[in-house]
């Protein structure tokens, strides 16, 4: 499964979300073949700024959002899988924290926003930090309550891999 789609605002600001189905990479075969076996799907989400240099606007967020719950909502056998970039610095970093930490924040709040403003239930924000060779890295895990236990697997294999 894959779908691209493109924004653009004020002819200013233009975002690309991918939604893209992954089958290896970072976790264990064995948790794939558990998780093909329970007919679930991980799909990564990738967001990438085209276009623009600064900070992105409440509206265009909301729109960002909007866009990935309507595909999730779509697909009832999947679980979103978003690592947070470390490599752009975030423009006017006020809070002086990692890049990698304020995407973190700030997509646990969008997730919380869009949640309660259409009292969505059943679905959960789980977020995991590695710490890796003294960088925090942050991976979220959107997914719907019954599919918990995919995520407890997700989770203690990441810990067997990456926590050592």
């Amino acid at each position: 499964m894959k779908l691209s789609v493109s924004l653009s605002f004020d002819n200013l600001d233009e975002y690309r979300i991918g939604l893209e189905t992954i089958n290896s990479g970072f976790l264990s075969d064995k948790v794939f073949e558990i998780l093909k076996d329970g007919n679930i799907e991980i799909v990564e989400v990738i967001l990438d700024r085209v276009k623009g240099t600064n900070s992105t606007k409440l509206h265009i967020l909301s729109e960002i959002s909007n866009i990935i719950y309507r595909f999730f909502k779509e697909n009832p056998n999947i679980i979103l899988y978003f690592f947070c970039d470390d490599l752009n610095a975030i423009p006017n970093n006020l809070k002086n924290i990692e890049p990698q930490a304020y995407r973190s924040q700030l997509f646990s709040a969008l997730f919380s926003r869009h949640v309660n403003k259409y009292n969505i239930i059943g679905i959960e924000d789980i977020s995991i930090c590695i710490d890796s060779m003294g960088n925090n890295e942050y991976i979220h895990f959107i997914t719907r309550s019954e599919h918990l236990k995919y995520i407890e697997i997700i989770k203690n294999n990441i810990e067997e891999i990456y926590i050592k």
